[in-house]
């Protein structure tokens, strides 16, 4: 058995697909837990090697360029238990959002990517939100020109976890005709620079492109295949999240319950209160009525339109979710729960960091409706967005 395939090794005969999800998801929890020791330098050099270790960056590879080739479903196992650590966004960039890209996009360039994806040589961060409220804009604002040998590249891209620990940049930007264009930019390229963002619950940046120059080598993809493969990407990406903040609620819940039943007030344990019970008993119907949800929007077995449809609806439902589920927990916990060094408050800024990824709960909320009432215009304009305001919302909501 190959290194890539280390993880699934515990099963008898290794992981051939067969199996149930019970067994995937004890072998992956179970290895999860060494990587909760790197959670402060999450995505740092530590936390990456031990992920090659255990063979979780080449998951969604594909089999031919050396690596697993596992669904939508699969990784959902594998960020459950990263979302409780709070390092599914640490690992997700690079061995989901990226390789789906490039999945999209098959060029030299690209199969030259995910070989060295699969080899553990390179961490890739998608660049392409230039809105805190919006996942990827229609027509970029950051530009592409033609040279006499390559690409001139200028904008600024927003909300990129991790940028600082990137090897390279998978960005998108629109050229001389409005297209969508990506491209590949290394760390390290002159003209780019990384900028942190006051942010709590996930280390997210700004990454500024002053006049960077990309060769032609660095030329991925241009027009509708860009645009398609972008909201592809999206759709599973936000259920994805919607798992993470599922795995983030019910450790919120489960602690909650723990903290319950060992406090005790006036000679009894808090458990005891109806009140209490009534607060966890709402966590638990939210949190399986998210879980309903992000497991439907895993489902890629369909068309655009309901793909699309089901995602948006996933995060709207956890986006909302989690914070009622956080508002409960925190209500049994009282001013315990917002000490800094609780766990209950680091869950909670991961919660809020989570649900701000990929397009604001709003902002789905918009997509969705224009999804559901005029799908057709929708699938016209190639790719499934809306024109959504400057508060986020969607004209006429």
């Amino acid at each position: 058995m190959s290194a890539v395939r280390r993880p699934w090794s515990d099963l008898e005969d290794g992981w051939s697909g067969d199996e149930t999800w019970a067994e995937f998801g004890d072998v992956v929890r179970d290895a999860s837990s060494t990587l909760h020791q790197f959670e402060e330098t999450a995505y740092g050099s530590d936390f990456w090697k031990e992920v090659v270790k255990l063979g979780w960056h080449s998951a969604y590879v594909d089999e031919k360029f050396g690596g697993l080739g596992l669904d939508g479903a699969a990784m959902a196992e594998i960020v459950d238990p990263l979302g409780v650590a709070g390092s599914s966004h640490a690992y997700l960039p690079t061995a989901f959002e990226a390789v789906s890209l490039l999945n999209s996009l098959p060029s030299e360039r690209a199969d030259v990517l995910q070989t060295a994806i699969a080899d553990g040589d390179m961490r890739l961060q998608v660049a392409v939100a230039e809105r805190a409220d919006e996942p990827f804009p229609i027509v970029p604002a950051t530009r592409i020109e033609r040279e006499t040998s390559g690409w001139r590249l200028t904008g600024r891209k927003t909300l990129v976890p991790y940028a600082e620990a990137a090897d390279g940049f998978l960005v998108s930007a629109s050229d001389n005709d409005g297209s969508c264009a990506l491209v590949f930019v290394g760390a390290g390229t002159e003209g780019l620079s990384i900028i942190a963002r006051d942010s709590a619950g996930l280390p997210l940046y700004d990454v500024v492109l002053d006049n960077v120059s990309v060769p032609d080598s660095g030329f991925i993809g241009v027009g509708t295949a860009v645009s398609t493969g972008l909201e592809s990407t999206l759709d599973l990406a936000v259920a994805l999240d919607a798992v993470a903040l599922v795995a983030i609620g019910s450790e919120a819940l489960a602690l909650t319950l723990t903290y319950a039943r060992e406090r005790i007030v006036f000679d009894r344990p808090l458990e005891a209160l109806q009140a209490v019970q009534h607060h966890c008993a709402n966590a638990y119907l939210r949190i399986n009525q998210m879980r309903v949800l992000t497991r439907d929007a895993l489902d890629t077995g369909r068309d655009v339109v309901e793909r699309a449809s089901a995602a948006s609806m996933a995060k709207v439902k956890a986006g909302e979710g989690i914070i009622e589920v956080m508002r409960y927990a925190h209500r049994v916990h009282g001013g315990i729960g917002f000490y800094d060094d609780y766990p209950l408050a680091e869950l909670t800024r991961r919660a809020v960091a989570v649900q701000g990824l990929h397009g604001s709960v709003d902002w789905h909320r918009g997509r969705l409706q224009s999804l559901l009432t005029d799908p057709a215009n929708s699938l016209e304009r190639g790719v499934l967005r809306v024109a959504v305001s400057s508060d986020g919302r969607a004209p006429g909501m």
